[in-house]
């Protein structure tokens, strides 16, 4: 079976970008947004809560149920790369039926401007990730 190429321009630009920044790598807006817009939906990865432990993967996981005895998400996307902040600008939610996490603009957000989160972790979770950098770089704050 022979693929064909896919037509130059054929993939809509996301209006988001991963670049650099004050935390390091993150999620910065290519054009200004309203406030309450969805960002993107990332498909997710389920991982069971006993397959995960401490170390750089576990940064990136969000909490997604208590079946099974618990399971974390990893997104796809952009999802992967939104960075911490205890006062953020955006928001996350979960969709279950579709396995995946949708993005979503707390307030305005000017073009430039970069994505940030609250990964809502209690201590419980914080303590099975290993306190990850995001974490330890906010002063311990959720």
């Amino acid at each position: 079976m022979t693929g064909s190429a896919i037509p130059s321009g054929a993939v809509p630009r996301s209006p988001l970008r991963v670049g650099e920044g004050a935390r390091g790598r993150g999620v910065f807006a290519l054009q200004a947004f309203a406030a309450d817009a969805d960002l993107e939906e990332c498909p997710v990865i389920l991982i069971p809560a006993r397959e995960v432990g401490p170390g750089v993967l576990a940064h990136y996981l969000f909490w997604w149920d208590d079946a099974e005895g618990g399971r974390y998400a990893l997104p796809t996307g952009h999802g992967l790369l939104f960075n911490y902040d205890p006062e953020p600008n955006t928001t996350f939610r979960v969709e279950p039926e579709r396995l995946a996490i949708v993005f979503r603009t707390l307030r305005p957000i000017a073009a430039g401007e970069e994505l940030l989160i609250d990964y809502a972790y209690d201590a419980e979770h914080l303590a099975l990730l290993g306190q990850p950098a995001w974490y330890r770089a906010s002063g311990g704050t959720t």
